[in-house]
């Protein structure tokens, strides 16, 4: 798995944190259901898993601000640095994927709120987001994203969104022990 995130990811620290979120997705795909204690069994997981100090440092504080109940404001202020403007922003991966994680840690079960609570952190909210949906779709699947996000979408030929949810159905129907990938 990891040899496959240095084509996108060459800074030790980046290549844990999508190591991290690529392993949390593997595992979650795997879960027929979840609960907050196998939930925070995951994280105690990934924080054995994480290869950085800053890494394992973030998923130690997503363990312990579950723990105590903290607010999003305070997890934040321990997790992320400020910007010029004093704002937590996710600069780093490891900044990112703790946010993205705290969203599902405390949202597992109701995947659209996870997704809303990852951008409503603030920051790198693109970025965070798709994090935190691509774990809640490896916990739910995808029947739980509401029509009312796919409506406002471009669309045309060859672009948009009915293009891209072709591309997603042929994507998740691919038979990866079947390609060749020399071909």
């Amino acid at each position: 798995m990891e040899v496959a995130l240095l084509c996108t990811h060459v800074h030790p620290a980046a290549v844990d944190g999508a190591f991290i979120q690529a392993n949390a997705i593997s595992e979650l795909c795997r879960w027929s259901d979840a609960s907050e204690a196998r939930v925070a069994g995951l994280l105690a997981k990934l924080e054995s898993l994480a290869r950085t100090e800053p890494m394992r440092l973030r998923i130690g504080l997503i363990l312990e601000g579950m723990a105590r109940s903290w607010s999003d404001e305070q997890f934040l202020g321990r997790v992320c640095t400020p910007n010029e403007f004093g704002e937590q922003f996710q600069i780093h991966a490891a900044q990112a994927v703790a946010c993205a994680l705290w969203a599902f840690a405390n949202e597992w079960s109701r995947p659209e709120v996870c997704v809303i609570r990852a951008v409503m952190l603030g920051g790198d909210t693109d970025t965070v987001g798709a994090m935190a949906g691509a774990l809640a779709g490896a916990q739910h699947g995808g029947n739980w994203i509401p029509n009312r996000w796919y409506q406002a979408k471009e669309n045309g030929p060859g672009i948009g969104r009915d293009y891209l949810m072709d591309m997603g159905r042929q994507l998740g129907a691919l038979d990866l022990l079947s390609v060749d990938p020399l071909a």
